[in-house]
């Protein structure tokens, strides 16, 4: 989890109760974890396997790759969460993959709350 820049700067008790209130996902290859235009409601990060990121752009009707494929280490889906806003792209497992979810009230909770208190410290 210390790879990912959302947890990097968490203190040890905003680590262990962010991992507290993950849960796991199994993925299979093929399957689509966001899908675009959907709400956005959790966070993940990748524990196993690989995703990759498409979206269908405005007259076009076939998903084009818009961003490099996410591997273990890696989160996806906050900024849907940060800005209440619909999911830009769809992620799909290439593999089947295994990510841990926030639910939008812990991630809001925890990552924004974390953020804002070491701005505070900073300033």
């Amino acid at each position: 989890m210390d790879k990912n820049v959302l947890c990097k700067t968490l203190s040890a008790e905003y680590k262990e109760a962010l991992i507290a209130s993950m849960k796991e996902v199994k993925v299979s290859s093929g399957e689509s974890i966001i899908k675009q235009g959907g709400v956005g409601d959790f966070w993940y990060v990748v524990e196993s396997g690989t995703l990759k990121v498409t979206k269908v752009f405005e007259g076009e009707t076939e998903a084009k790759s818009v961003h490099a494929d996410y591997h273990v280490g890696e989160s996806f889906g906050e900024l849907a969460l940060m800005f209440n806003q619909r999911r830009a792209a769809s992620v799909t497992a290439t593999e089947d993959t295994i990510v841990w979810a926030v639910d939008q009230a812990s991630f809001r909770a925890l990552i924004l709350t974390a953020a804002s208190a070491n701005k505070e410290s900073y300033s």
